[in-house]
């Protein structure tokens, strides 16, 4: 498998509390990614891949217009399985290196241990538990810093209590680690949902989120939570 994408990002100005503008022009850029994937079948139930992708990032502005050039390339390798328990489980988990290095030489290269996983477990024919971890380089939106290590691990459960009524809840931790300042944010959130379903393709669902940040370091921003209860229409085919 071989595919390309294509990513374009324009940021609006922020209004600032007190009154003023936040220039967020600094952030917009355009992102282009090659990825290959090879798999090999040992089972008809499992497969090993091997996957890359490479990636180019390449923002509008530059010095003298911008305070720091933010181009960067790189990449990432991984290796690992496909498989499918019937009836009890099944997923794929991948494990490797990632690498970012950026154009200029005041921003540090970011490198180290890279993995993508989804795993869904039956415990029951009316329950599915969905565990999902993922570990990357994403750009940073500050000054002084070009990207940050991102973590996130998720835990999800889906419950058919009725034929048309699903009850879920999931709990999520995430740690983003930034290159190049003494600044580390941790989250950990938690969310309660019910979906009733009207008919096979029509439902409602009431939920309830609820978010903590925890920003450490001398250059750590503001803690916040944030919590949100939403009303949702569903479809599905």
């Amino acid at each position: 498998q071989a595919r390309v994408n294509f990513n374009g990002f324009d940021y609006s100005d922020a209004p600032l509390f007190g009154g003023g503008i936040a220039d967020q022009d600094f952030r917009d850029r355009k992102e282009t990614v090659f990825s290959a994937r090879g798999d090999y079948a040992i089972s008809p139930d499992t497969a090993l891949f091997l996957r890359g992708e490479v990636n180019e990032r390449d923002y509008d502005l530059v010095p003298p217009a911008a305070g720091l050039l933010r181009d960067s390339s790189g990449y990432k390798v991984e290796v690992g399985a496909d498989f499918d328990i019937r009836g009890v489980a099944r997923g794929a988990i991948g494990v490797g290196f990632i690498q970012q290095d950026y154009d200029s030489a005041a921003l540090q290269t970011i490198d180290g241990l890279a993995f993508d996983g989804v795993l869904e477990w039956f415990p029951t024919p009316l329950t599915t538990v969905t565990f999902t971890g993922s570990r990357g380089v994403q750009d940073a939106a500050i000054a002084g810093s070009g990207g940050y290590v991102s973590a996130n691990l998720g835990g999800h459960v889906d419950h058919e209590l009725r034929r048309n009524l699903i009850l879920s809840a999931s709990l999520n931790w995430g740690e983003d680690e930034y290159s190049g300042l003494d600044r580390t944010d941790q989250r950990i959130g938690a969310n309660v949902s019910a979906t009733y379903f009207m008919n096979r393709n029509v439902g409602a669902r009431i939920g309830f989120s609820h978010v903590d940040q925890d920003s450490s370091g001398l250059a750590g921003n503001q803690d916040y939570s944030r919590n949100i209860v939403a009303f949702s229409i569903v479809l599905r085919p």
